[in-house]
């Protein structure tokens, strides 16, 4: 029996959300191969292209109405993008890195800015209770 047309949409809303949870950190399980499935470099190039062909056509946004479509395009294409090139995958994961490390600065930051605040805060407030 054939697909119905409920059975594509639940495929495809199912791939949207595959691709968005492993998002630009694990490109291999986005697109639904694996990290150590013994690839050669010409091999992995034809099954990423056969991979990314076959999700593209589940995640588009003009097939799927999913509002995370867009978002799961983006990693599929960089996955085409990067995967096959040795080189594009080092710098793929390279700026992934600098990103990670930016992000804990920035929330180590706003967690001192925080405590800092939270002090003045309550020194203000023994301040005032003093006045009153």
């Amino acid at each position: 029996m054939p697909p119905t047309e409920a059975d594509r949409r639940k495929e495809a809303r199912e791939a949207v959300e595959m691709v968005v949870r492993h998002g630009m950190d694990d490109l291999h399980e986005a697109i639904g191969i694996g990290r150590n499935a013994g690839w050669t470099p010409s091999n992995i190039s034809a099954q990423v292209k056969k991979r990314t062909r076959q999700l593209l056509l589940l995640v588009h946004p003009d097939k799927n109405d999913s509002p995370l479509a867009g978002e799961a395009v983006d990693i599929v294409n960089t996955a085409a993008r990067v995967l096959p090139d040795a080189r594009a995958w080092r710098e793929h994961q390279a700026e992934r890195k600098r990103k990670h490390e930016s992000d804990q600065l920035g929330r180590q930051q706003k967690a001192r800015e925080d405590a800092k605040r939270q002090k003045s805060n309550k020194r203000e407030e023994r301040q005032s209770q003093k006045r009153a």
